[in-house]
């Protein structure tokens, strides 16, 4: 799939836009490449937590 990063700079500041299917692109980039040292280095409750925040935020990006 296609996406677009445009990266802006007006007034000495920055501003970065990413498309909708950009941010899903690395957001699951991110999490398939940090959930593996999360399973296996935090504890049980703090999965259940993280599992919970994964789910929202999957829905929300949807």
């Amino acid at each position: 799939p296609y996406f677009w990063i445009l990266f802006l700079r007006q007034k000495g500041q920055f501003f970065v836009h990413i498309s909708k299917s950009g941010l899903k692109a690395l957001y699951y980039k991110a999490l398939a490449h940090f959930l593996p040292t999360l399973l296996s280095t935090m504890p049980t409750k703090v999965l259940v937590i993280i599992t919970k925040i994964i789910k929202i935020n999957t829905f929300l990006l949807l």
